[in-house]
């Protein structure tokens, strides 16, 4: 099933934004959907990610602070057992001093100004622009 189909066809229709739609980092405009097949042996998974507006009211991945707390977490574990102090920071240092301590929050607690829930599945393209989106690994996620 094509994500343009899973889009008009299911449940999740009502709850995804299509102007919102990534593989990788690369927004997926609505006539790319079609081109894109949504691959169910994964399933979905809805994560909080940090999140930026594009200026056309869509909610998009804050690709930047993603990799930014990637890179907080690595030297967190690099570093051993560090004081809770010291991991704050770490975080900091890299400018996310307002995200330590997010994944321990309750879901009353978190500030949904910094994070926001985005619905993650596999989905398969092929490089060929004639049935697939140039540009693009056989199988990338899609967020």
């Amino acid at each position: 099933m094509t994500v343009d189909r899973l889009l008009k066809d299911t449940s999740i229709s009502g709850t995804v934004d299509s102007g919102s739609i990534y593989m990788g980092n690369q927004r997926l405009s609505e006539d790319m959907l079609n081109k894109v097949v949504y691959n169910n042996a994964d399933g979905f998974m809805t994560v909080l990610l940090p999140y930026v507006d594009d200026g056309m009211g869509h909610k998009v991945p804050n690709f930047k602070a993603i990799e930014e707390l990637s890179l907080v977490k690595q030297e967190i574990k690099d570093k051993g057992a560090i004081s809770d102090i010291e991991k704050r920071k770490i975080y900091s240092n890299h400018g996310l001093g307002d995200y330590y301590n997010m994944v321990e929050l309750t879901p009353e607690d978190i500030n949904y100004d910094m994070v926001t829930p985005f619905l993650i599945f596999t989905g398969i393209t092929s490089n060929d622009p004639g049935i697939g989106i140039k540009g693009f690994s056989t199988k990338d996620e899609l967020l």
